[in-house]
């Protein structure tokens, strides 16, 4: 088996059809490949659709079956011990592959020491930014804030022309890219403490310091449907992304960009919590606006 693409579920029924079919129906038949589907436990239709699915495709699909939400990181590591490919592809459920061939393409364009991301774009056509710097400096973080710098100098790289061509970047989003299996072995794997947000960031970077290298081709092009459905994150969301940030400033032993993030998050969350108390939202938000704050004094 040349190629195991890894998609972790839950909650998936929406998407996981489409994902799926597109994936098959683009596919090179020279080049063989399996899908492996690891299903955290989810609560709709997700398990029958999949059910369905292998049925007509007996030979391509199969799926894992956890007893309860491992999230993506633990999810993808799942998957990759099972998968039988020497070159693993990590797509999201909510992807649609709109290239013929992608998978004689990443044959073609993926080197086999490095990890190779791929371009997506929302539904209505717009580029996702998906492609960027590491974290590690606490200028790319505030210039990731400014409206004039966060273009190019912030942590996510936001101009549409930078993703037209090849290019070795720090990190691609772990929406989807390829990576050897061997390669992902000797790196251990996605952490399995980081839930969600920030895990492919960090692979890249242990990559990195290990002399691997990543980068970006636009040959090969998905729709990322949930991303598109609004540009305005959920209070979970970001709490989330605070959260393990700072944990990567731990894990890495960043003590002076740690102490000033914090100081940002600060600032930044402090004023966010006014406007929640003062504004008539959900309880909900507040709590998670809350619990972001409380991320300053861990």
């Amino acid at each position: 088996m040349k190629i195991s693409v890894i998609i972790v579920t839950y909650n998936a029924a929406k998407h996981i059809k489409e994902c799926v079919k597109s994936l098959i129906d683009n596919a090179s038949r020279d080049i063989p490949f399996e899908i492996v589907v690891v299903e955290n436990a989810s609560s709709d239709e997700t398990v029958a659709i999949l059910d369905k699915m292998i049925t007509a495709y007996p030979q391509t699909i199969k799926m894992l079956l956890q007893n309860t939400n491992y999230g993506f990181s633990k999810g993808c590591n799942i998957g990759a011990r099972d998968a039988s490919g020497e070159i693993l592809v990590f797509i999201n459920p909510d992807t649609v592959c709109l290239t013929k061939n992608w998978n004689s393409i990443i044959l073609d364009r993926h080197d086999s020491h490095s990890i190779t991301g791929f371009q997506f774009r929302f539904p209505d056509g717009f580029q996702q930014y998906s492609i960027g710097q590491f974290p590690t400096s606490i200028w790319r973080i505030v210039f990731d804030r400014l409206p004039l710098t966060r273009i190019w100098l912030g942590v996510l790289v936001r101009h549409r022309s930078y993703y037209e061509s090849s290019k070795k970047v720090d990190w691609v989003c772990g929406c989807g890219f390829a990576i050897d299996k061997e390669v992902f072995e000797s790196l251990g794997g996605f952490d399995d403490n980081i839930f969600m947000y920030w895990d492919e960031t960090d692979l890249c970077y242990r990559a990195q310091q290990q002399g691997i290298s990543t980068f970006y081709i636009p040959y090969v092009q998905f729709i990322h449907i949930e991303e598109g459905d609004s540009f305005h994150r959920k209070p979970q969301k970001m709490y989330q992304i605070r959260k393990n940030l700072i944990y990567l400033f731990q894990k890495y032993d960043l003590p002076i960009t740690l102490f000033l993030f914090k100081i940002i998050l600060f600032l930044e969350t402090g004023l966010r919590l006014i406007v929640a108390y003062a504004a008539n939202i959900s309880k909900d938000r507040k709590i998670f606006v809350l619990k972001t704050f409380s991320l300053v004094f861990t």
